[in-house]
């Protein structure tokens, strides 16, 4: 064999192992992918179908949190986490009634509020607050009633009321609480409410170091069990003082909520109808708020104090 003959039978050997390679190292490169074991094709399925949603009008700003905590998740390198995640989005995606993917409400005014008298506890006022203006957020301070610092919730004034926009992030308890009452004791708090989408709002009173009562009214979407509920938020526990399982609020409809709060006494009244009473001494003072679940939005207005006679 000539030497030209061992050349070319050697450049076609190497050529050949070449392409080997080139066919192996393709699976290779994609291994740590593969072998992330995270689901990243049907992940990428459901965001499109989210984005087709959006641009069809309807509300998808909870689906994008779950998309979000995919994402965090991936960014971890956590496949069992994430593929989790993608499994609820898809859930989600097929059982729209769950997540409220409904569209957005119209930009039209909102109606006028309730006209509720004030309960018989109630003595003059103490503290108002129409929220007539932007600058009205400066007494009062959003937080996290349930830790979650992936939440971007936002609050601000719109249509001379308080609104909370849900943000994104994973479903937590929200809120705003006043920063004028710290040495409230005995009063009664009202407030209006007005759910757009969002599936448990409610009030706060004697609110002090991460301390508080609570009311929590589920909407109508809940069907078993209580939906008007009276808690104390202690240490991060949650301890059930009463609940009546009385109907679900509606959407786009106001609703009025006194609370008055004697001694180891609290009332709950509903549109000017005591609903819930129980007797609990841990928390003796503190200021109000009002809070929701970051799952829709909601707006709060006409926050009254008052003595009590």
């Amino acid at each position: 064999m000539t030497s030209t003959k061992r050349w070319l039978i050697l450049f076609i050997g190497l050529f050949v192992l070449v392409g080997i390679g080139a066919l192996l190292w393709t699976p290779l490169r994609a291994t740590p992918v593969q072998q992330s074991g995270i689901d990243y094709e049907r992940f990428a399925t459901l965001k499109a179908r989210v984005d087709e949603l959006r641009r069809q009008g309807y509300d998808v700003s909870s689906l994008e949190a779950v998309i979000s905590d995919i994402e965090y998740w991936i960014g971890q390198g956590k496949a069992f986490e994430a593929n989790l995640r993608i499994g609820d989005l898809e859930a989600d995606l097929s059982n729209p009634q769950n997540w409220g993917m409904r569209p957005p409400p119209p930009q039209t005014p909102l109606p006028p509020g309730p006209s509720i008298a004030p309960i018989p506890e109630a003595g003059p006022p103490i503290f108002q607050e129409d929220f007539s203006s932007p600058s009205a957020l400066s007494a009062w301070q959003g937080l996290f009633l349930l830790p979650d610092p992936g939440n971007t919730a936002r609050w601000e004034v719109r249509q001379n009321a308080l609104y909370l926009n849900m943000g994104a992030g994973s479903m937590q308890t929200v809120g705003m609480v006043n920063l004028i009452g710290e040495d409230w004791e005995n009063y009664v708090y009202s407030v209006d409410i007005y759910p757009l989408g969002n599936q448990e709002v409610g009030a706060v009173v004697r609110y002090q170091d991460g301390n508080f009562y609570r009311f929590r009214f589920l909407s109508w979407e809940h069907t078993r069990g209580p939906t008007r509920l009276l808690e104390r938020v202690e240490n991060g526990q949650t301890t059930l003082l009463a609940a009546s399982d009385g109907s679900g609020y509606q959407y786009r409809r106001w609703y009025n909520v006194q609370i008055a709060v004697i001694g180891p006494r609290i009332t709950v009244y509903l549109d000017g109808e005591p609903i819930l009473q129980a007797e609990d001494g841990r928390l003796a003072r503190g200021r109000v708020g009002v809070f929701a679940l970051s799952l829709g939005d909601v707006y709060f207005d006409n926050v009254r104090v008052s003595t009590v006679r």
